[in-house]
C-alpha cells in the first residue's frame, strides 16, 4: 500500500536563449565551472512567465493527464524560489487558477531538492490516507528576478507537476534520506534584496572545499544510502539527478557505477533548472521521449544550498 504517480505536466517558457551568448561572461563557481558547461540552449522567462503562471501550465498537464476530475484534487504540494506575493502566498493563487475547490495548499522550500521532499510528503500524505489526490507543483523563474546579475549564466525556467494517488497494492517509494551538511551551509548564499534594498547576487565561501564535496561527498552519501537499504546499483533502470552540469551528472555517475546511457539530462535544452530539474527531466522521458515505462526503477539524487542532499529510490 502507498501511492503512484498518474499524471504528470511539463513547461518550459517560449523565450530560446543560446548559452553560448551568456557563459563567457560567467563566473559563478569558478573552479566547477567546466563541469557546468554542457548545454547549447536555456529557457528564459519573461514578465508574464510568473511561477504562479507556469506552474499553472504545467499543472493543468498533470491533470489531464491523470483523468482525474478537478474535485478529486483535495491537497496541492507548491515551491518557487521567487513569490510574486508575500500575502498571500503563490500557491494560494495556483489553486485559485486551476479551480480546485476542495484543496489545501502547502509550501515547501527545500531550495533545489524540494521536488523529493514534495514527493516524500505527498506519498506520505496519500499512504496514510490524510488526502486522496496530491498535486506536487515545482515552478522556477530565476531569469525574471536575477536578469542583471552576472552569475545566473548556468540558469534556466521552466515547471513540472506531478499527480499523485493512493495504490492500494504497492508502494512506489522504495527509500529515501535528505540530509543537511552543517560544514556547507553557507557555501552558496544569496541575501534578500528586500532587506538589502539592491540587486543581489550568489555569493561562492569556500568554493575548493564545495567542488570536492559536489564531486566526492555527494555521490559517497549516495552509494552509503544505497548500501543501507540493500538497494542494487544493477536494479536502476534511470538516473535523475539534479543537473548543476553535464559533468557533474557523468562524476556522479561513474562514482556510482552506473552506465552513461541510464543518466536521463535536458541540460543541453534547458539548462540548469534548479528544483525543476528533476520533475521535468520525468516529464520528459514519460511524456516527450517516453524512455520511462511503467514498473521502471529510478533513482533520484538532488543537491540544494544550505546544503541539503536527498537521495530517493522510487518505481515509476
Amino acid at each position: 500500500m502507498g501511492s503512484k504517480i498518474i499524471g504528470i505536466g511539463g513547461y518550459l517558457p517560449d523565450n530560446v536563449v543560446k548559452v553560448e551568448e551568456e557563459i563567457k561572461r560567467d563566473d559563478y563557481f569558478e573552479s566547477l565551472q567546466k563541469y557546468c558547461e554542457g548545454g547549447s540552449s536555456k529557457r528564459h522567462a519573461k514578465m508574464n512567465d510568473t511561477p504562479t503562471y507556469m506552474g499553472v501550465k504545467a499543472a493543468k498537464e498533470a491533470i489531464e493527464n491523470s483523468k482525474l476530475s478537478l474535485s478529486e484534487i483535495d491537497m496541492v504540494i507548491f515551491y518557487t524560489p521567487f513569490f510574486d506575493y508575500m500575502v498571500p502566498r503563490d500557491g494560494s493563487f495556483v489553486v485559485a487558477q486551476l479551480g480546485l475547490k476542495n484543496a489545501c495548499c502547502w509550501h515547501l522550500d527545500v531550495a533545489c531538492t524540494s521536488f523529493v521532499s514534495a514527493l516524500k510528503c505527498g506519498h506520505a500524505l496519500v499512504e496514510q490516507k490524510m488526502h486522496k489526490n496530491v498535486l506536487i507543483i515545482i515552478s522556477t523563474s530565476w531569469v525574471r528576478v536575477h536578469e542583471k546579475s552576472k552569475n545566473t549564466s548556468a540558469l534556466g525556467d521552466g515547471a513540472a507537476a506531478v499527480m499523485l494517488t493512493h495504490d492500494p497494492i504497492e508502494s512506489s517509494l522504495i527509500c529515501v534520506k535528505e540530509r543537511i551538511f552543517p560544514d556547507y551551509v553557507d557555501n552558496l548564499t544569496l541575501k534578500s534584496p528586500l532587506i538589502s534594498k539592491q540587486q543581489e547576487v550568489f555569493i561562492v565561501n569556500k568554493e575548493d572545499s564545495f567542488k570536492d564535496f559536489v564531486l566526492k561527498g555527494v555521490p559517497e552519501f549516495t552509494h552509503q544510502f544505497l548500501q543501507e537499504s540493500e538497494v542494487e546499483i544493477e536494479s536502476i533502470d534511470w538516473f535523475i539527478a539534479h543537473q548543476p552540469g553535464v559533468k557533474v551528472i557523468h562524476a556522479w555517475s561513474e562514482y556510482l557505477n552506473i552506465p552513461s546511457t541510464k543518466a536521463l539530462s535536458t541540460f543541453d535544452h534547458t539548462a540548469n533548472m534548479t528544483a525543476t530539474n528533476i520533475p521535468y527531466i520525468l516529464y520528459e522521458f514519460t511524456q516527450i521521449d517516453k524512455k520511462i515505462k511503467r514498473g521502471d526503477t529510478i533513482l533520484f539524487l538532488s543537491i540544494g544550498v544550505g546544503l541539503v542532499t536527498s537521495v530517493m529510490v522510487w518505481k515509476y
